[in-house]
């Protein structure tokens, strides 16, 4: 998390620079105000560009020509670190708020997925992976129902048995396609 904020300073701080250095620039260039100059980098920035102010020397044009694809591409960083470091410390609090939350009669009916009237670690590693959304219940299902098609010998552990059985198993089906 303290990455993710040290990530998004850089990137605006970096952003923060581009504009400086290449809005007063332009405006050094076209004699603008200092206010003028910074408007129309942010116009830039954002991609808005309304058109009251635009480079009219053909040496404002080429500084133009370079600075604009920099800036553009430091408002995205900026914009592309700082909805990441929000999505993130969201999901963290998200998280601790799960693992806080009390342990009631009704959480262990949700975890119970046999309905053998007891929770497992499988059961309870499952439920919080999809309640901590780091996995979908689909897909966690998909996960279950493989699990089950390896397991031939149904003693709930994948083991050399239950290769043996399925590389048997595939034998036979090539040789009745075969025959």
């Amino acid at each position: 998390m303290a990455s993710q904020a040290i990530a998004a300073r850089k990137a605006g701080v970096a952003f923060v620079s581009i504009l400086l250095f290449g809005g007063l620039t332009l405006g050094f260039v076209e004699h603008w105000r200092f206010a003028d100059s910074i408007y129309y980098a942010l116009m830039t920035a954002t991609t808005l560009g309304y058109g009251d102010f635009a480079p009219s020397t053909a040496l404002s044009r080429l500084i133009a020509v370079c600075f604009y694809p920099v800036l553009v591409a430091a408002t995205g960083s900026v914009f592309g670190s700082l909805s990441t470091f929000l999505l993130n410390r969201q999901r963290d609090t998200r998280k601790k708020a799960t693992l806080d939350r009390e342990l009631t009669i009704e959480r262990i009916f949700e975890m119970d997925a046999d309905g053998n009237g007891e929770v497992s670690k499988d059961e309870y590693l499952a439920f919080m992976l999809v309640e901590l959304q780091l996995v979908e219940k689909d897909l966690l299902e998909q996960l279950f129902a493989q699990f089950d098609r390896l397991d031939v010998t149904g003693d709930g552990s994948l083991s050399e048995d239950d290769l043996d059985d399925i590389i048997k198993y595939r034998r036979e089906n090539r040789e009745s396609e075969v025959s």
